[in-house]
């Protein structure tokens, strides 16, 4: 008798729907494999006739013939464990096999009968065809994300015992919980009143977070660089249903997030130092990580002393910045994954850190070109905001003047309005936010009036700007008009994003 079923496995990143066919015949006991499954399938098949008999369930010795379509891709892993002991349960005539028709079976078994967790449901289940599977056998520990997929049904079974008592109309389908609000992490309840003396600067982080912007910050040590971009995080605009799952797809997928945190709810903030390993950036295929890059997918990137960073390894962010995806080679086989990041990064202005104080600097005019010049122009093209971090003074320390600094819940207030203003703006379109305009959307919704038109033109013929800054420009001046929640661009606004992408010329052009 040939059974067959539906399953999924996850090969380097990526999930692959399998049909899994099984087949009984008599004759002396053999177990074959074939349909292109690798050494860890096959040890899984061992494993799930081992389960089987030791869960008390009797099959009679025969030979048996395990098919995996379609047969050109690789199958790997334990994540068709549960698909292998159903098709083999309905081979044997166990349990009925028009009880395998429109469900996918996923999860790993161990050799006591027990049903254990994998990673990657959601994505799977996102990607099954109803024809594929119109419900799911899972196990018990993946529950809750399952349940997040929407109208599959959910079926959650710990034993393979369970499994056939599902399968034989004994279990009812699995109805979630609900989760409690999430605990705000320990390094994110610090607060932006923190932040002593930089008005300017918050200021800046506000227009940043608003529209997603890239940004540089610059400044010597002690000012506050580190302290800012650790509660960017608190407020960054909040997440759409969409994006949750999409974010809560991926870290499954790649094992980055613990069932208990599902679905995803912030966004990522993810660091990267100049001394790690490029492929803790990059990613591994052979350890299926996907690299920061990928993880800081719909958050922040933040990279520490950018001028230690060498250049092929600033040249890598740049074209994954550019393009919203990192690509990975498989063997000659070329897929991407989304990295759809907001690139922040900090910098000392030169060697010693002290300039642009030549007063306390003690670096030569030559030692600062060259600090500078580890930056490439093509790379700060890229960014959308530089802000200069001033020496702070005495009295901005002082403890009564700490009342009357800017809270963190006052920022992420005004970022999420202006946030708003743009998911309502953009609704017809595949973008939510400014910094994702292209060049014919900024004709659209970045208009100026004649007098604004002049100002660009000179602003952008005196200091020699590159069409791709104009449009940066233009992007962060929407940005503040939104925040101050004005339907046009202002003279103000315009100006203010000038100034906030000319401050490099001041260490750039030394």
């Amino acid at each position: 008798m040939i059974s067959q079923v539906n399953a999924a496995c996850i090969c380097h990143m990526q999930v692959q729907m399998v049909k899994i066919e099984a087949l009984v015949l008599d004759g002396l006991p053999e177990l074959t494999l074939v349909g292109g499954a690798d050494s860890s399938v096959k040890e899984s098949a061992v494993r799930v006739i081992n389960a089987l008999k030791n869960a008390g369930i009797k099959l009679p010795p025969k030979r048996i013939t395990l098919n995996f379509y379609p047969a050109e891709e690789k199958k790997t892993g334990s994540h068709m464990d549960l698909a292998i002991a159903a098709a083999i349960l309905a081979a044997y005539a166990v349990i009925d096999r028009q009880a395998l028709q429109n469900s996918i079976f996923i999860g790993e078994v161990g050799l006591n009968g027990a049903v254990l967790p994998v990673r990657g449901v959601l994505p799977i289940l996102t990607q099954t065809k109803p024809s594929q599977g119109r419900q799911c056998y899972i196990p018990l520990q993946n529950a809750e994300e399952a349940a997040l997929a929407g109208e599959t049904i959910v079926y959650a079974v710990s034993t393979l015992r369970e499994l056939i008592d599902g399968l034989q109309g004994k279990q009812a389908p699995f109805r979630p919980a609900g989760q409690a609000p999430a605990a705000v992490p320990e390094e994110d309840a610090a607060d932006f009143k923190d932040v002593s003396g930089q008005p300017a600067v918050k200021r800046a982080v506000k227009i940043a977070a608003a529209g997603m912007h890239s940004f540089l910050m610059i400044g010597a040590s002690g000012t506050g660089k580190t302290m800012t971009a650790r509660r960017l995080r608190r407020i960054l605009p909040p997440l759409t249903r969409q994006e949750q799952m999409e974010l809560t797809a991926l870290y499954s997928l790649v094992g980055s997030c613990s069932i208990d945190k599902m679905p995803v709810t912030e966004r990522p903030m993810r660091s990267y130092s100049a001394g790690t390993g490029l492929k803790r950036l990059t990613g591994d295929l052979k350890k299926q990580f996907p690299g920061e890059m990928v993880l800081a997918d719909r958050g922040v990137l933040f990279l520490d002393e950018l001028s230690a960073f060498p250049a092929n390894t600033l040249e890598i962010i740049r074209q994954a910045s550019d393009e919203g995806r990192v690509r990975f080679d498989d063997g000659g086989r070329i897929f991407s994954l989304p990295a759809g990041f907001m690139l922040v990064s900090c910098m000392n202005a030169c060697k010693c850190g002290a300039y642009p104080d030549m007063g306390k600097c003690t670096c030569s005019i030559a030692e600062i070109r060259r600090h500078a010049a580890r930056i490439s122009q093509s790379f700060l093209e890229r960014t959308d905001i530089c802000i200069h971090f001033p020496h702070i003074p005495y009295e901005a320390l002082s403890t009564s003047e700490k009342a009357q600094r800017e809270t963190t819940q006052m920022m992420q207030d005004e970022v999420h309005r202006a946030f708003e203003i743009q998911r309502q703006r953009y609704r017809d379109i595949p973008i939510t936010s400014n910094r994702d305009l292209t060049p014919d959307m900024i004709k659209t919704y970045c208009r100026l009036d004649p007098a604004q038109e002049k100002l660009l033109q000179e602003t952008y013929e005196k200091l020699h700007l590159s069409a791709r800054t104009m449009h940066s420009v233009l992007k962060v001046a929407r940005t503040i008009a939104d925040l101050e929640e004005s339907e046009k661009i202002g003279t103000a606004h315009l100006i203010e994003a000038i100034g906030l992408r000319n401050i490099d010329r001041n260490f750039w052009k030394v």
